[in-house]
């Protein structure tokens, strides 16, 4: 980082956390590009009329899963055993292998999308990019409150979770079509308008 600010490099980040953390690290000259919503063309998930036996998504790398201990916990409750969750990975065991199409597929089969990330220094630099990448699907998102998340969240384009309980309640919010409904349709409104390729 020395040498790269001595010749005048600017180092770009994709996250405003991230640019934070460098120049808190003493770089000077950091600066904040939001990473573009990745699933082009458009992809928009329709809302269906269940109430019970939804159907909700992750995706995430290896490095990501460990996450899901927190969510499987609230899904092996009796009152979510009726929730098929299905994870898009590269790994093995994954329940759909991750490709551009499985992905896009997963996307249009789901009701709501889980996004739970580990609660560690590295994660709270994350970008936006797995969150927009659901909103721009219109789908309903229950997330960890990570602070590039947070502006969405604010703006009720998705909902955070924290605690078990927090996932619990959230996970009742979104048996109701008309919220899944509402929240899907703020958070792709939000993200294609700040999120989008040619916006970035």
């Amino acid at each position: 980082l020395a040498q790269g600010e001595a010749l005048g490099t600017l180092l770009v980040a994709s996250s405003t956390p991230l640019r934070d953390w460098l120049v808190n690290q003493g770089v000077s000259r950091a600066h904040a590009i939001d990473e573009p919503i990745d699933l082009l063309p458009r992809t928009r998930t329709a809302v269906s009329s269940r109430t019970s036996k939804l159907r909700a998504v992750f995706i995430g790398s290896a490095a990501n899963v460990a996450a899901l201990d927190l969510v499987n916990r609230v899904l092996a409750r009796e009152e979510f055993r009726d929730i098929a969750l299905q994870v898009v990975s590269d790994r093995p065991w994954a329940t759909v292998a991750w490709s551009p199409v499985t992905t896009r597929q997963a996307l249009l089969d789901a009701d709501i999308a889980l996004l739970p990330c580990l609660d560690t220094p590295a994660a709270q630099l994350k970008s936006a990019n797995r969150l927009t990448l659901f909103l721009s699907a219109g789908l309903a998102t229950i997330c960890s409150a990570l602070p590039s998340y947070a502006p969405l969240i604010a703006a009720g384009g998705a909902i955070a979770a924290s605690s078990e309980e927090q996932w619990a309640s959230a996970l009742r919010t979104l048996r109701s079509p008309a919220q899944r409904a509402a929240i899907g349709d703020r958070g792709a409104a939000l993200v294609w308008e700040q999120f989008a390729p040619e916006r970035i």
